[in-house]
């Protein structure tokens, strides 16, 4: 028997056939015979009704200067909804499951309110509802001072809570659901047929989250580094091995490409740099756009473009080290 930690983001569980399809990884995992953690952030994004973006306006609407700690207190209800709603469908499919907020999983920070750090997990309360049979679904992206004052984690708070969780509690497997299959080297918005990773390291994933891809916030990853836990992204929305991300390098030349604003990043592993005429065949393409150098480090390379620019040129470049996966009709430029 495994103990499984799984976490399903907000667009994993913003519609009712969302969230069936969430519940059915969760029973697929106690099917195989596993201990099931669950961890849930809130419903949906940004005017979703229950998304924390949502929540936050209701404050902002009278006063945008709100002091953190009583918005810590709000912004901390829509995990807790989504984990009640988690729990009464896992019910309904014959599951006993307990709903939990972070203070009640145990986990202990600082009194950094919005962007609370994580001091201590006590994870005596989880292992008892795991000896009982039950599911413990918990409240992401919260903890509490050792005063019991709410706090929240920050952006990828939730995927905090589920590595944390998993780093503790020695967990075997730990499991990130999202709206995607995976790591992708070009985000699926700009080129849809882009190759998803089938591992990279914790460093690799670090600096794309840094650069701006959003699958997973860099403090999430980095604490999966000091557990040295790695971790899987995988779709709540088909089935497929996901993305490992741990110790490995993904062995790509180029394992990144990132637009943000009107930045271009390229991500590479740590023994993977660009050979001289790769990094010829980069600056040829760039080249051909007034681009500014930002910075040439061991692992990334940023230049700064205009934002079609930068999409266009991020094209050409995953065309150039990605051709077999490139299909010329999908772009027209």
């Amino acid at each position: 028997m495994a103990l499984v930690v799984q976490k399903f983001g907000g667009s994993s569980l913003n519609t009712l056939e969302n969230r069936k399809k969430a519940v059915s990884k969760i029973v697929k995992a106690k099917k195989e015979g596993n201990d099931v953690v669950v961890v849930v952030s809130a419903m949906g994004r940004k005017n979703d009704p229950y998304a924390t973006d949502t929540l936050l306006d209701l404050a902002f609407q009278h006063y945008n200067k709100t002091n953190l700690r009583n918005l810590d207190l709000l912004m901390s209800c829509g995990e807790i909804i989504s984990s009640v709603v988690v729990c009464a469908m896992l019910e309904g499919e014959g599951y006993e499951a307990v709903a939990l907020t972070g203070f009640q999983a145990g986990i202990t920070t600082d009194s950094n309110f919005s962007n609370a750090a994580v001091k201590e997990v006590k994870t005596e309360k989880i292992k008892k509802l795991l000896k009982e049979g039950k599911i413990p679904v918990v409240a992401g992206f919260q903890g509490c001072t050792e005063d019991f004052e709410i706090t929240t984690l920050g952006r990828g708070g939730s995927d905090i809570t589920a590595i944390v969780l998993g780093g503790y509690l020695k967990a075997d497997v730990v499991e990130i659901y999202t709206d995607v299959p995976g790591v992708a080297v070009i985000d699926p918005s700009i080129y849809p047929l882009t190759k998803f990773l089938k591992n990279l390291s914790f460093d690799e994933m670090i600096n794309m989250a840094v650069c701006g891809a959003k699958v997973m916030h860099p403090k999430a990853v980095e604490y999966a580094k000091s557990f040295k836990m790695p971790f899987y992204v995988k779709s709540t929305f088909c089935d497929g091995e996901g993305t490992l991300v741990g110790f490995n390098d993904s062995k790509e030349s180029i394992t990144g490409i990132v637009i943000k604003d009107e930045e271009l990043s390229l991500i590479f592993g740590r023994e993977n740099r660009l050979s001289k005429s790769e990094e010829r065949k980069v600056i040829n393409i760039l080249k051909q756009y007034d681009y500014k150098e930002v910075c040439f480090g061991n692992c990334t390379y940023k230049v700064q473009l205009n934002r079609w620019s930068a999409k266009e040129a991020a094209l050409k470049i995953y065309q150039e080290f990605y051709e077999e996966d490139f299909n010329k009709k999908a772009i027209s430029f």
